[in-house]
Formats: structure tokens, sequence, C-alpha cells
């Protein structure tokens, strides 16, 4: 997805595009393999909008979330995570739990599970795998 697009759905959705909607939407927009805390997005944001509410920020990320441009990750006992929504075909990531990194896995082991389920057909699934880069496995 890319800014005009971004746009073109926010405003056919009823919704302008603030400067500082455009400053979170081009975090995401420029780092498409990265994942972000909504407080990494303050922590981002703020030098260049330094009144931007935190609620501003985490009211922008929901709208986000809602509309389909980004998508949530959860980590285990760790605050929720967001990247820009993949308009690729069917696949799955594994990311970095240090720094959000995230690479596409191009088979889906998903299928090899239908394979075992004799009488249950997978009709939706969502796949992460979490882990350590190896970037930030070598200091």
């Amino acid at each position: 997805m890319n800014r005009e697009d971004i746009l073109e759905k926010l405003k056919l959705e009823g919704y302008k595009y603030t400067g500082k909607r455009k400053a979170i939407i081009d975090l995401f927009i420029e780092n498409p393999n990265r994942s972000f805390t909504a407080g990494a997005v303050y922590d981002e944001v703020l030098p260049v909008y330094p009144k931007i509410s935190p609620d501003t920020i985490y009211r922008t990320v929901s709208l986000l979330e809602d509309l389909g441009i980004i998508e949530r990750l959860e980590f285990k006992e760790q605050a929720s995570s967001y990247r820009l929504r993949c308009q690729s075909s069917h696949h799955h990531h594994a990311v970095c739990m240090k720094c959000g990194r995230s690479t596409i896995l191009e088979t889906c082991p998903v299928e090899i599970l239908q394979d075992q389920l004799d009488e249950f057909l997978i009709e939706s699934h969502k796949l992460e795998v979490y882990g350590t880069c190896k970037t930030c496995l070598d200091p």
C-alpha cells in the first residue's frame, strides 16, 4: 500500500489526511519490514510534532488498524506492535522481538497441518513466528 492508496482510503471513509496522520503513515511506509508499538510511533513522531499527544497516536493507530492499513502483532507479555499490512499473496512472517523487523515466510506451514486433519477443514488462519533476527543476535 502506498501513500496515494492510503490517502484515497481515508478520503473514502470520511477522514482527513492531517500532517500528524501523514507523519504516522509515513513511518509505516518508510519501514515496511518493521513493526512499531504505539509508544515507538510516539517517540518517532514527537521530534516532528513536539506537542502531539499519546492519545492522538493511539487513536490514529487504531483508525489505521480498523481501516486495514496496518495490522497488529501480538507479542507474548509485550505491548501490541503494528506494521504496514501486506497486500501481496498469502504468506506469513518471522518477526524479531528486539527490533521489530519482519521477514516473509514463503511457505505456509498450515498446509501441512491441514493434511494431518482428516475431519477438519481449516478455513482461515494467521501465523507469525517470533524470535530474534541475526542482526540483533550478533553484537
